[in-house]
């Protein structure tokens, strides 16, 4: 029989293994949103971070490719949440 504390313990670590699986796969569903509404046009200029709390940060060094990523910003954080099949993203953050 296991013990409440393995039986925990492993419950964590598998939690841990799936949300950083969810994290890795938003930041690629971002890419693949800014590839899809922008056709290419920002390879490059525009990188996911992390997630955390339901915020996705991104970086930018151009505020001009920031400024149309936020006038498509709904699109892409629904793009990214069906994808998932959940909805987990709630908003985009920026970095520049």
């Amino acid at each position: 029989m296991i013990d409440l504390k393995t039986l925990i313990s492993k419950t964590v670590k598998r939690n841990q293994a799936n949300s950083k699986i969810k994290d890795a796969l938003i930041l690629s569903f971002f890419n693949q949103a800014v590839k899809k509404f922008f056709k290419g046009e920002f390879n490059g200029k525009v990188s996911p971070l992390y997630f955390k709390e339901g915020n996705l940060i991104v970086a930018s060094l151009s505020a001009t490719v920031v400024e149309k990523i936020k006038k498509e910003e709904c699109k892409i954080v629904d793009y990214i949440n069906k994808n998932l099949e959940e909805n987990l993203v709630d908003k985009i953050n920026y970095l520049t």
